[in-house]
């Protein structure tokens, strides 16, 4: 019987809980409150901006200035509807994940976002904020979705940021130099938080705010990883652009890059991994050579290392302190050198080492400005005006084997590589780029460069190419001939698809040899088993006779039964099938006998191409 009592009493409490649930009386007001976010405070960012500046809200808009002893009662279908919405929100099979394992999605995507070297300034992952109330509250609450701060014209979403972080480390960047000039708040409204700042990356500071900027460095920042500032274009020369990294505030510091700013040299360097220094073009040089080899010599553990458009005011002239002796870059990875005076870049590379394994890029632009016969000069040098008196801090010059070289009037590009083809980012690679002005018309360029830097190597494979007029004034044999003993693979290509690959079988010819050459010197590169022919005119009626004499001379001046492993034909301007079928037919049954695999190749599309 006592058990039927607290069974009856049981049954009438559940009944009078399901009418409050269901009805709308004065109860039900308080849960639909809660349903809300007008609690949360005004979502700053994920919602879109209210022209009152007051948080959203389902009032009416013409009653939403009245006070709330004069405003309509809310509908009563409207308070359900909102608690028949959240219940099927909860229900759905996304929202019944643990709180824990929806922020680490929305953590992923915000990673998804993240590009290298790119200051995200749109974050489309707080588009979510937006779907239900429930994810606005998990976006809103967790610390380290709010963890990239971005400071642009308005600080409120930086505030944001810095707000809703709460303790975790924060990331910290304000544009992408030199467009877009950091607002001064920026320093005090992070002043607060130094102490959790990972990375920073202010873009550009104006002239103005660069005594701020000094100051605001001399804080203590223990957690500081990473660091980016910049000084805009039309700041005078002045000691505020000089920045002194202290060892003591910069104690996590291993990736710098600076803008328009000169680092002093301190210990602080010596932990970096990562440095890129770039100057102002037209600004009058504050740097000397004796101020910039002292840096350099301070990257003993530096991985990455790029100078660009880093001028000298003395460069004129030798230092005041030679290089005794390369400083030893053991951990390098990578190295950049982008400068238009290249009397600085053969000065960097004359006091560090670069191990093998590096990747090494080195570009050069002659001066526009510069006379016309100082231009032509540094034409006819090419690539080797940036190379030191001593080479040995390049070991690459003289251990590659595989080696790439484009000439043209204006260009002059080496690319040298061990164990396969020079690819952009392959692991030990050398590249020398050396441009012109576009409208050069001086003394047509010569191989000689190209010598220079690679004739200590023992090159297996070279890829040439150049401009098809300039075949006539090359010196094939006495280039080839320095690899003489090592080369085995041969690719030339022209350009335009006009008449000149008859040159190069002309120089591998042995009959052409100058008078009074010695017949072991006769053949140039004795071992070479592939010849690959890219780019020239199919309309060349010079080309197959100079094929038939250059390897029937080679085959009996070597005593072999072929001249040639393989033999590759790529050539273009055929214009029609019939003329290329003519000619696959004439080239097969002609050149047969000398070599064992023979390759045509007709260019259908500029995509898409046959082989037979």
């Amino acid at each position: 019987m006592k058990f039927g009592a607290e069974s009856t009493v049981m049954d009438t409490q559940r009944s009078a809980v399901k009418p409050a649930i269901a009805d709308t009386g004065p109860e039900y007001p308080s849960l639909a409150q809660i349903l809300r976010a007008d609690r949360w405070g005004r979502p700053y960012y994920g919602l879109p901006p209210v022209a009152s500046g007051a948080a959203p809200s389902d009032e009416p808009a013409g009653e939403a200035g009245l006070p709330p002893s004069k405003r309509s009662p809310e509908p009563e279908s409207e308070l359900c509807d909102l608690a028949r919405l959240a219940l099927f929100n909860a229900r759905i099979p996304i929202n019944t994940l643990p709180i824990e394992l929806l922020a680490m999605i929305f953590e992923m995507e915000l990673k998804a976002e993240i590009y290298p070297g790119i200051f995200e300034t749109y974050y489309p992952w707080l588009d979510y904020l937006l779907v239900c109330r429930h994810w606005f509250a998990v976006g809103a609450t967790v610390p380290r979705l709010w963890t990239r701060v971005y400071a642009g014209p308005s600080l409120n979403y930086a505030r944001t940021c810095l707000a809703r972080s709460k303790a975790v480390k924060i990331d910290i960047s304000g544009g992408d130099p030199p467009w877009l000039i950091v607002p001064r708040m920026v320093f005090h409204l992070v002043t607060p938080h130094l102490h959790r700042i990972r990375k920073l990356e202010l873009g550009c500071v104006s002239p103005e705010d660069a005594p701020h900027l000094n100051t605001f460095l001399q804080h203590m920042l223990p957690t500081l990883e990473v660091l980016g500032l910049g000084i805009s274009y039309n700041a005078a020369e002045s000691t505020a652009q000089a920045i002194e990294l202290s060892p003591e505030h910069f104690q996590k510091l291993v990736h710098v890059w600076v803008y328009g700013i000169r680092l002093v040299s301190t210990t602080a360097l010596r932990r970096l991994k990562v440095l890129r220094i770039t100057d102002r073009l037209g600004s009058n040089p504050v740097t000397t050579l004796d101020i910039l080899t002292a840096l350099l010599r301070e990257l003993v553990a530096v991985e990455e290392l790029g100078i660009y458009n880093v001028l000298c005011r003395d460069a004129a002239t030798p230092p005041l302190h030679p290089c005794a002796s390369p400083t030893a870059l053991s951990n390098l990875r990578e190295l950049n050198l982008y400068n238009t005076d290249l009397r600085v870049t053969r000065h960097i590379l004359s006091v560090i080492s670069v191990p093998l394994s590096a990747v090494v890029q080195v570009i050069g632009h002659t001066d526009l400005a510069a006379a016309p016969d100082a231009i032509e000069a540094a034409v006819l040098q090419g690539t080797r005006i940036v190379l030191p008196a001593d080479t040995s801090s390049l070991p690459m010059l003289s251990r590659a084997t595989h080696a790439s070289i484009e000439m043209s009037s204006c260009i002059h590009t080496v690319s040298l590589s061990m164990c396969g083809p020079p690819t952009p980012r392959e692991k030990g690679r050398l590249y020398f780029y050396m441009a012109a002005p576009s409208d050069y018309r001086g003394t047509n360029p010569s191989f000689a460069d190209f010598v220079s830097i690679c004739g200590h190597a023992a090159l297996e494979a070279l890829r040439i190419e150049t401009e098809t007029d300039l075949c006539p004034h090359l010196r094939w044999r006495h280039a080839l001939a320095y690899f003489n003993g090592t080369l085995r693979e041969l690719t030339v290509r022209g350009s335009q698809a006009k008449p000149g690959a008859a040159y190069l079988f002309v120089a591998l010819d042995p009959d052409t040899a100058p008078v009074g050459t010695r017949a072991a010197e006769a053949v140039v590169v004795p071992h070479l088993r592939k010849l690959r022919v890219e780019g020239f005119a199919a309309h060349d009626g010079t080309l197959l006779p100079a094929v038939v004499e250059c390897l029937q001379q080679r085959r009996d001046a070597l005593g072999r039964p072929l001249a040639l492993e393989a033999l590759e034909f790529q050539l273009e301007g055929f214009g029609t099938r019939e003329f290329f079928e003519e000619q696959r037919a004439l080239y097969t049954d002609t050149l047969s006998e000398y070599v064992e695999v023979l390759s045509y190749v007709f260019e259908l599309e500029s995509d898409q191409s046959v082989v037979y």
